[in-house]
């Protein structure tokens, strides 16, 4: 009941825009080639530990896409309460849309 109440006073819209911008970070930190030499670095400096069980888990988060989701979602909410936050959501709620209907036409045309 509680978030049902919750749901109704963040509003559709603010969700389908979080949602989004929580799914093109989860693209950016995972998949993208754009980002993709940050990631080897810090699987690099992971491994730097050695085997270890933290270093395991931390391996197996980055190649979980739900994983980083969660994490992309806990972003997606600090940035919303940061001065110019909610614009870099729409950002990135517009990238996630933009993104994906550029890959579909793409695939679309040939």
């Amino acid at each position: 009941m509680r978030f049902c109440r919750s749901l109704r006073l963040l509003g559709v819209t603010d969700l389908l825009i979080d949602t989004l911008a929580a799914w093109r970070l989860t693209r950016l930190a995972g998949t993208d080639k754009i980002t993709e030499a940050q990631r080897d670095h810090l699987v690099e400096f992971i491994m730097g530990f050695g085997p270890t069980r933290l270093g395991g888990k931390a391996l197996q988060l980055m190649d979980c896409p739900y994983c980083l989701s969660v994490w992309a979602a806990g972003l997606v909410i600090v940035l919303k309460h940061l001065p110019l936050g909610k614009s870099v959501v729409r950002l990135l709620a517009i990238s996630a849309v933009a993104g994906e209907l550029s890959n579909r036409l793409d695939s679309w045309s040939e």
